[in-house]
């Protein structure tokens, strides 16, 4: 498939965000199979990096949990 010249990556990160506002560059994507499928690899790329910022925060908040009783057990010695 041929890649659509009239929209840049930031547009498509717009819309696959769902940031960008209506008018013609958002009907466009309605009939550009092209962008179509550029926004669909965005949103899959966004998840990922949801998925991996989440991941994240869970393993920091696991070792948070772990220092903290680390640090009681210490204490009542």
């Amino acid at each position: 498939m041929e890649v659509c010249k009239w929209v840049d990556e930031d547009i498509i990160e717009l819309q696959a965000m769902g940031n960008l506002e209506d008018g013609f560059i958002r009907e466009h994507f309605d009939y550009c199979k092209s962008c179509e499928a550029r926004v669909l690899e965005s949103r899959k790329w966004i998840e990922k990096l949801k998925r991996g910022l989440r991941d994240l925060q869970e393993a920091k908040e696991i070792r948070r949990d772990a220092n903290d009783d680390d640090s009681n057990r210490q204490d009542e010695s």
